[in-house]
């Protein structure tokens, strides 16, 4: 709910300032997480793959990050993990919708370990919160995580971290005039290994990953079988001295595709009326890249320049991404910002098929201009930001008659983000963001092929979403009570209308009207959340928490289905309503 992130559904996907979901990197301590989100969707996922509870702190970088972050055109999230554990803990949870369990416990004074599982109980949830969405197989999902801790005074420090996770659904599934139980299946793990070590004026940081992704969808004519595999190595060097820092780094990783099965041989027709084709994809592509950074503080000025240079094997192309910030800071806790800089990102594995992409795709680029004032300390009573941003998009997919797809797409988003945080007391806090965004595209989405005709001029992509309003607002009523509530009002997302159908003996065919030239009803939601702690025994707490979501009952509109010939419409089911959540935490 940070101000620059638009939502397009009711998931977890980060649609940073006009920039498509797959454009935001997610690190876990540095680690490169390549799928990120749990019950994936074209819109990224209904939850985000890391457990909250591991999680001790996050980042947002919403444009013009700096050179050490690459291969990201849009935003970079950076989770920092639990760090080694200082005394033994133990919680247990049991929701409404999950039943989950953690250990932290100390190995001595220089080493630990944390464990935790979390297993999804939804048959309880969905029996008290029934909704109009109609499952054949419920959500279900387990996953399991380890981490062990070593520091040394000679050695450094060491974290070994294991994720495994695993979710099962089937639901139906509504697009256009075809309604159809969507199966799928999916396992997503990560294994990392970080050492870090000071060495003087130098810090040493070294992180290596491995995951792998597997899952297997099925709906209407599409049957895909899927395999994401990946390898990845970061070396990172800082040195510090006297008001300057020098930050250098090298960085390697693999990602392996393997995809069979059937899709539509048109976009979006799962009911396969166009045909279907046979579907194989095997990629392995290898990027490499090094960056330098240089940062001095010089009396009110703070200025950070950098580099960096990365391989894309599999394109065969190199990028070269300079970038520059420059932060001036204003009496009274106030500062002014500048910063510009270039990103590369490849395009993702199904457009380089040999059968139906085009191999020959090169990086796409995004350069970024954002200017800002801020006023005060975000840890203070009072933090205010306003950002303006501009951002340039070039060599994107774009679909091609000849060569299936091109590289001469492009775009813009630009933008305005306001966030005003108060902190009056040690009883309340709350903060508001208010952000404005205008997109525009011209790019052919894998997921559209040969769905529409093929687009000449720029027009708003789905995440265009021109105003967004948040407010949230947290109160401690006593020592043990404390109650929250979120708002967010948003315009609707753009859609593609459908004027009716061409009957043929397969069955008729959408006549469509120009891409995404409509929007969606405004959206409206209001929770609510209360929580009560309690002390049961010696070192023992226990905490009931209540969540109301969609409070007012709001049915707010994310698609449109059609009648068979396509000569009505109506909103397609799955809105969420007005739906519960409670549970209780025990803590020792």
């Amino acid at each position: 709910m940070l101000p620059g992130v638009v939502k397009a559904d009711e998931g977890a996907g980060l649609f940073v300032r006009g920039g498509d979901v797959s454009e935001t990197a997610t690190y876990l301590d540095r680690a490169l997480l390549f799928h990120p989100y749990r019950y994936e969707t074209p819109t990224g996922g209904f939850f985000g793959a890391v457990p909250p509870y591991l999680i001790s702190g996050l980042s947002l970088s919403t444009g013009a990050f700096p050179a050490r972050f690459g291969n990201a055109l849009s935003g970079i999230l950076e989770l920092t993990g639990l760090d080694r554990p200082r005394q033994a803990s133990i919680t247990a949870t049991l929701g409404l919708g999950a039943a989950s369990a953690s250990v932290a416990l100390p190995l001595g004074d220089h080493m630990g370990v944390r464990f935790s599982g979390n297993q999804t109980l939804s048959p309880l949830l969905f029996a008290v919160n029934p909704g109009d969405q109609h499952f054949q197989t419920l959500p279900s999902g387990s996953d399991l995580n380890l981490s062990f801790y070593a520091d040394s005074a000679t050695a450094g420090r060491f974290k070994i971290s294991a994720f495994t996770d695993r979710q099962q659904v089937g639901v139906e599934s509504q697009e256009d005039a075809f309604t159809g139980i969507l199966d799928s299946a999916s396992h997503n793990r990560l294994f990392s290994l970080n050492w870090e070590k000071p060495l003087r004026h130098w810090l040493i940081d070294v992180t290596l990953s491995t995951g792998t992704y597997s899952e297997s969808t099925s709906v209407g004519v599409l049957d895909l079988t899927s395999r994401d595999s990946g390898e990845r190595m970061r070396l990172d060097l800082s040195y510090s001295s006297s008001g300057w820092i020098f930050r250098t780094g090298v960085e390697a990783e693999r990602l392996g595709t393997l995809s069979q099965g059937a899709i539509p041989a048109h976009g979006g027709d799962l009911a396969g009326v166009q045909g279907t084709l046979l579907w194989s994809l095997d990629l392995s592509e290898w990027r490499a890249g090094g960056y330098a950074e240089w940062e001095r503080s010089a009396g009110r000025f703070t200025i950070n320049l950098g580099m960096r240079l990365d391989r894309f094997q599999a394109l065969r192309a190199w990028s070269a991404d300079p970038r520059a910030s420059v932060v001036y800071a204003l009496r009274a806790k106030q500062r002014l910002r500048l910063a510009w800089g270039m990103y590369h990102q490849a395009p993702a594995p199904e457009y380089l098929n040999r059968v139906d992409g085009n191999p020959g795709l090169r990086p796409m680029h995004a350069q970024h201009l954002v200017a800002g004032y801020a006023y005060g300390e975000e840890s203070g009573h009072l933090y205010l930001r306003v950002e303006g941003y501009a951002k340039k998009y070039g060599s994107l997919p774009l679909e091609d008659a000849a060569l299936n797809f091109n590289d001469r797409g492009n775009g813009f988003a630009r933008g305005v983000d306001f966030f005003l945080k108060l902190a009056p007391s040690t009883r309340w806090q709350g903060w508001a963001g208010y952000s404005f965004l205008q997109a525009r595209r011209l790019y052919t989405p894998f997921d559209d092929f040969q769905r529409y005709e093929i687009p000449t001029a720029q027009y708003r992509p789905d995440f265009d979403i021109p105003n967004t309003l948040q407010l949230v607002a947290q109160h401690s009523l006593t020592a043990s009570v404390s109650i929250g509530a979120s708002f967010r009002m948003a315009s609707g997302k753009p859609f593609t209308p459908i004027a009716g159908g061409s009957d043929t003996p397969e069955g008729f065919i959408p006549l469509y009207g120009a891409i995404d030239s409509q929007r969606l009803p405004l959206y409206e939601r209001l929770d609510f959340s209360v929580s009560k702690s309690y002390s049961v025994a010696k070192k023992v707490s226990m905490i009931l928490f209540l969540g109301v979501n969609n409070v007012l009952d709001r049915k707010n509109v994310f698609a449109y289905a059609y009648s068979s010939d396509y000569s009505q419409r109506r909103p397609a089911e799955g809105s969420q309503g007005r739906a519960f959540y409670f549970g209780t935490s025990f803590q020792r």
